[in-house]
């Protein structure tokens, strides 16, 4: 054999090795990925709770039997910090949601949206409220992911027994 065709044969055979270990390290990067990628997701929806949970208990603080007697008869009937106070509470959770199905947690499952809508929706005035001003905010709020909207409007059909939107 010829020097010639032994250093194409020893340069195909390190090409060949070369690049094996490229895909073996590859192969190690995208598990690293995968596992990485699902425990940021994994922090995401710890933090999600905990985020809710705070709300929500913040909400519960504003609470007492007057103003939820109030909650149960409709928007109408507010005082103007009980309004405000529920204004608050409602785009803090309308912006946690939107948030969340911006990044597509829980794989953009409607199911999911649609159990947080329930929970949100859980008083005549928070219809009332997402009827005459948040549904703005699910409609129009969900830059580069539409949809959101259809789906809380969805639940507040079904709550409310009142068809909306077009």
């Amino acid at each position: 054999m010829d020097i010639v065709v032994i250093a194409q044969l020893v340069t195909g055979l390190a090409t060949l090795v070369v690049a094996s270990i490229l895909i073996w390290q590859m192969t190690i990067q995208k598990k690293t990925l995968d596992v990485a990628h699902k425990d940021a997701d994994n922090d995401f929806s710890v933090q999600v709770i905990s985020e809710r949970n705070a709300m929500r208990r913040w909400f519960l603080d504003k609470l007492n039997s007057e103003f939820e007697k109030k909650l149960n008869s409709g928007l109408k009937d507010l005082s103007q910090l009980e309004f405000q106070t529920l204004a608050i509470y409602f785009r803090g959770m309308a912006t946690l949601t939107t948030t969340e199905w911006r990044l597509e947690r829980v794989g953009g499952n409607p199911e999911y949206y649609k159990f947080a809508f329930n929970a949100l929706f859980t008083h005549k005035a928070i219809l009332d409220y997402y009827k005459e001003i948040g549904r703005f905010f699910f409609t129009h709020g969900n830059f580069g992911k539409p949809g959101l909207g259809k789906i809380a409007d969805l639940v507040y059909e079904d709550l409310s027994g009142e068809k909306i939107g077009a």
